[in-house]
C-alpha cells in the first residue's frame, strides 16, 4: 500500500487541467544518517514509491566540490528518480562573481549526468541577480530553472522587480514563511506567478524541519494557499531531514490534501459559484 495516494482533481491552479495535478513529490538527499547515495537508494525503495524526485543537498561549497564517484556514483541515474539541486548555502558571494561562477561550474560538472531539472538558490542581493542569470545562461541553463527561495531576512519582495526580467522562478519555503512572518508574499503577484516548487514542512522552535502532521490551522491554510500556486508540473518538496518526520509527512499529505484543497482560496471560490 503506498504511503500517499494523490486523489484526482485535488489541485485547481490556473494551468491545471481536469486530469488533475501532476506534481512531482520530492524529498531531500539527507534524511537518513548516511551519505547521499544511501539516502537516494532508500527513497527509491519506499513502499509504493511515493517519492519521484530527490533534491540533492549540495549545501557546502568546498565539501561538495570535492565529491568523487563514491559520493555521486553512476548508478544514481538508474534508480528511476528525477533530481534537482539545492545549491550551496555558502557560495562565495563576498569573493566576487568569478569565484561564484567557478564554484557553480564545478558543481554542474559533477551532477550533470543526473540531468537535474532545476536548481534552488538562496539569493544574493538584487544587484547580483542579473549576473547570476547570465552565469546560468553561459551553462546553457535557462534562468527559469533557477528557483530563488524565500529565506530569513529575504522574503523575495525586494528582489521581485529583478526576478521577472532576469527570468528566475520561485521556490516557496513554507517553514520560512511561517517562522519569519512572510505570509504576505502569497499576495504578491510578482512572485506568485513564478512559483515552481514548494518546500513543505512544519517549522520547529529551533529551525527544525518537522513533520507536516504538526502544522496548526495557520500552517495548513498557508500550505493550501501555496498549493494553489503550484503548476501541475511543479515540485512539492517534503523538506524533512529525519526519517520519522519524512514518513509522517508523506502519510499526513495523503490524509489532508483533499480537505486542504477544498478549504483553499481557489476551492472556496469554486464552491461559491
Amino acid at each position: 500500500m503506498p504511503l500517499i495516494n494523490f486523489p484526482k482533481k485535488i489541485n485547481r491552479p490556473r494551468a491545471c487541467s481536469d486530469a488533475g495535478a501532476a506534481w512531482r513529490l520530492a524529498a531531500p538527499s539527507a534524511v537518513w544518517p548516511e551519505a547521499l547515495p544511501g539516502n537516494c537508494k532508500k527513497l527509491a525503495a519506499l513502499p509504493g514509491r511515493p517519492v519521484a524526485e530527490v533534491g540533492l543537498c549540495l549545501f557546502e561549497t568546498k565539501a561538495c566540490l570535492e565529491y568523487d564517484s563514491n559520493d555521486l556514483p553512476a548508478w544514481l541515474a538508474e534508480l528511476g528518480l528525477s533530481f534537482h539541486v539545492h545549491l550551496p548555502l555558502d557560495l562565495p558571494w563576498q569573493a566576487g562573481m568569478q569565484e561564484v561562477s567557478t564554484a557553480i561550474h564545478g558543481l554542474m560538472d559533477k551532477v550533470g549526468y543526473l540531468s537535474p531539472c532545476c536548481f534552488v538558490l538562496h539569493p544574493p542581493g538584487p544587484d547580483l541577480l542579473p549576473e547570476v542569470a547570465a552565469l546560468f545562461r553561459e551553462l546553457d541553463i535557462d534562468p527559469a530553472r533557477v528557483l530563488l527561495e524565500n529565506v530569513d531576512g529575504q522574503d523575495l519582495t525586494e528582489l521581485a522587480p529583478v526576478i521577472e526580467p532576469a527570468g528566475f522562478s520561485v521556490c516557496l519555503d513554507l517553514g520560512h514563511m511561517l517562522a519569519f512572518g512572510q505570509r504576505h508574499i502569497l499576495d504578491d503577484p510578482r512572485l506568485t506567478g513564478r512559483v515552481a516548487m514548494i518546500h513543505a514542512y512544519a517549522p520547529g522552535p529551533r529551525g527544525e524541519h518537522k513533520s507536516l502532521a504538526l502544522l496548526d490551522a495557520e500552517g495548513l491554510a498557508a500550505l493550501a494557499h501555496c498549493l494553489t500556486l503550484l503548476p501541475p508540473d511543479g515540485t512539492l518538496m517534503v523538506e524533512c531531514f529525519r526519517p520519522a518526520d519524512l514518513l509522517s509527512s508523506l502519510q499526513a499529505l495523503g490524509e489532508i490534501l483533499p480537505g486542504l484543497m477544498d478549504a483553499s482560496p481557489e476551492g472556496s471560490k469554486k464552491a461559491a459559484t
